[in-house]
This record gives C-alpha cells, structure tokens and sequence, in this order.
C-alpha cells in the first residue's frame, strides 16, 4: 500500500536530447521488505514486476524509458525498462501501481499546471517527493518539488539536514545560520504591480535540498503582530540547488507602511 511504497521521484519531461532519461522511481518507506513479484502498472506506463522481486527497507528502485540512457552506477537500481513503447506524458498523467492480486498500492495524478512547479517540465529537474517518509499525498503539488540539480537523482536522494546553532551567525554577514542554510545570505526587497496598485515583495534563493526546513514570509504593519505570505511565485530554476523565489505583501505600500521577515 501507500503507506510502505511510494513514487519517490518522476523524470517525466527531461531536456530535449535526454528523453532516455525518464524514470519513475520506487521507494520502500516501511521497515518490511516489500516481494513487488506480479505487481503492476494499472495506469501510466505499462510495467510488470518479475517474480521474486524486492525492495529493502529504505531502498529505491527505478523502470526508466531506455537502459542504456543511464549510467553502471544507476543501472544497479533499475528493475526494468518501460514495456510497450509507453513513455511518461509530458503535461502530467493518472499513474497507479498495484499488486498481482489487482489491489491497489498507490493512485495519483501529477501535473505541469496550475500550482504544480513547471520547471520539471523540460527545464532539467526532475519532479521530487518532499519527506517522502512521511507518506504524502502525491496528488497534492505541495508534496512535490523540483530536483535540487539538472537530471535529479535517479536511485538516490537529494535532501540534507541542517546541523549547527540555528539562531548563531558563524560567519557574522547578518543572517542567522538556519536562515542562510535556507534561503541563502542574499535576500533581497521588490516591488511588483498588481491591478495597478504597488507591492513589497521579498525575493530569495530557495535551497531545494532543505527538505527539514519550512520557509514562511511573514508581514507586519506595526512590528508586534505578523501574518503569513501566501501569494509567492517561483521565478527561476537556477541550476544549482537553488531557485529564485519571491513573495508579496499582502497591503498595496501606497497605502500602509509594512515590515517584512523570514521564519
């Protein structure tokens, strides 16, 4: 079931040149190993298990559209190539898995769309399972994100965990050590137009990897009470582990003045 193995990791739209490169991958979130024999694709791709195959606890395993599109090292973690010619769709699809006696183990729909990052969509990342142990929904787009780097991590995970004193500032350049760990030391004030009135905005460099971390953009009027952002939008993939991120205000500056802050 959904509750001991998940889609971890989607490459359903690589750059063009890379289309050997799709993949799904698996990964086995319980302390059980998991006999896949006979299970399969009931939508999405077409994909059977061979018999007598297993994920260990913690393990990943992938079906990709082409073998030899990968490397030695990430063929160790492939069970099988896509059958019948079927490939991932590019603008999002239904894709469900289930046992050799037609229950189902998982069900869900991703997208390029609407609240869903579009950067997976043929600008290099991979789509990407936030805490994939905690069993998500992977219908919902606040479950998923882009790779930290070009390609994601067929096989593999991306994310880091944050270690040190949270509220220090080793390196004495202002911000605290988690909030660098986060968003980076540049974080930098906006202005964008909306239905003719001007707004604040924040702008920053997520870190992609900081899966442990929740960033939350906060605005003030008077320094005491602060109310969450919600109107945020991703800028650009950057390549790097990061991606710009900017967050408005809700109050036009024309007529309050406001503070903003990040958490």
């Amino acid at each position: 079931s959904s509750e001991n193995l998940i889609v971890s990791e989607l490459n359903y739209h690589p750059p063009v040149g890379e289309e050997g490169r799709e993949f799904v991958e698996l990964l086995n979130i319980s302390a059980e190993i998991i006999d896949l024999g006979g299970a399969s694709f009931s939508e999405g791709i077409d994909f059977t298990f061979a018999q007598n195959t297993t994920l260990a606890p913690g393990s990943r395993i992938m079906l990709v559209r082409e073998m030899a599109s990968f490397t030695p090292v990430e063929q160790a973690n492939i069970a099988g190539v896509f059958e019948n010619g079927t490939v991932l769709n590019n603008g999002g699809e239904r894709i469900a898995l289930v046992d050799y006696l037609g229950e189902t183990i998982f069900d869900f729909t991703y997208r390029d769309d609407g609240l869903w990052s579009g950067f997976p969509d043929g600008d290099g990342p991979s789509l990407t399972v936030i805490n994939p142990s905690g069993s998500p929904d992977l219908s919902d787009p606040a479950s998923w994100r882009p790779s930290n780097l070009p390609g994601g991590t067929p096989g593999g995970a991306d994310t880091t965990v944050f270690s040190g004193d949270p509220n220090e500032d080793e390196n004495e350049n202002g911000v605290s050590n988690l909030i660098e760990y986060a968003v980076g030391s540049s974080i930098n004030t906006g202005f964008v137009t909306v239905g003719g009135e001007m707004f604040l905005t924040l702008i920053f460099d997520q870190n992609l990897a900081a899966d442990d971390v929740v960033v939350t953009v906060e605005s003030s009027l008077d320094l005491d009470t602060w109310t969450p952002l919600v109107a945020r939008n991703t800028i650009s993939y950057n390549g790097d582990g990061t991606m710009t991120v900017s967050v408005r205000s809700n109050e036009s500056v024309s007529t309050v003045r406001q503070f903003l802050r990040i958490r």
